[in-house]
């Protein structure tokens, strides 16, 4: 299992939302992550330079597009089915 940071756009608000969340996936295809964190990601470590690695490893989720919360959820549900 691999997993990374993603952009996810809350699409099921009154307004556009932005949120960094914790995505993981299957396989190498990190397009359609099978399970994401329920809250966006909060930045924390024990030391100044191991903080500065985490928002390295978030500031990479810019490189690629951002994901839609309905789509990953549609997906979820569609991957349910018998």
């Amino acid at each position: 299992m691999t997993w990374n940071y993603r952009i996810v756009e809350r699409d099921d608000t009154m307004y556009p939302w932005f949120e960094l969340r914790e995505c993981y996936y299957d396989n190498e295809d990190t397009s359609n992550p099978h399970m994401w964190t329920a809250n966006a990601a909060l930045a924390g470590a024990e030391t100044a330079a191991e903080l500065r690695a985490q928002l390295a490893h978030m500031l990479e989720a810019f490189e690629k597009p951002p994901l839609k919360m309905s789509k990953l959820e549609a997906a979820a549900r569609k991957a349910e089915e018998p």
